[in-house]
């Protein structure tokens, strides 16, 4: 058999073994049809929301004091749920913790601020399991910015 030939066939038999690479939905203009009418009709998508541990572990004491610290225009309701862990080898006991929960702009101010931490895994809305925050120090520059507003009576923001 010619050289060429045994390529050739070699070729079509791994060609044809191949797997089709699936369609991933979001370029499927039916879905962004569907999408822009419910937008249309005044769905939103829920927000994502970034639990952050208040108290334990964490300088953050109370929620009055998380929006001082990005600047909310409302205290962030505290949630109360339990730690929980994915692996049943994990020996720690399942206990109470609260949090408060930021949408990504106050999300985005406080990563500005403040050094997080990765939080216990908690049992979130649903039954879902999620990783929450804490925040372990301010950020140098935010020390010195709140020194110099205490000095000269202004505001951060």
């Amino acid at each position: 058999m010619p050289e060429n030939l045994a390529k050739s066939l070699g070729k079509s038999l791994i060609e044809g073994k191949t797997e089709p690479v699936p369609k991933n939905h979001l370029h499927d203009p039916k879905v962004w049809d569907a999408y822009r009418k419910a937008w249309a009709a005044g769905w939103r998508p829920a927000p994502i929301m970034k639990p952050i541990v208040i108290g334990e572990g964490t300088i953050v004491e109370s929620p009055q004091h998380l929006r001082d610290l990005v600047g909310a225009a409302a205290v962030p309701e505290v949630m109360n749920t339990k730690t929980t862990f994915e692996w049943e080898e994990i020996d720690e006991p399942v206990r109470d913790i609260k949090l408060c929960l930021l949408d990504l702009v106050e999300w985005d101010k406080l990563t500005k601020i403040a050094e997080l931490e990765d939080g216990p895994l908690i049992a979130y809305l649903e039954g879902a399991i999620r990783q929450s925050y804490r925040v372990s120090a301010l950020k140098l520059s935010t020390l010195t910015q709140l020194n110099n507003e205490a000095e000269t009576g202004r505001t951060m923001n």
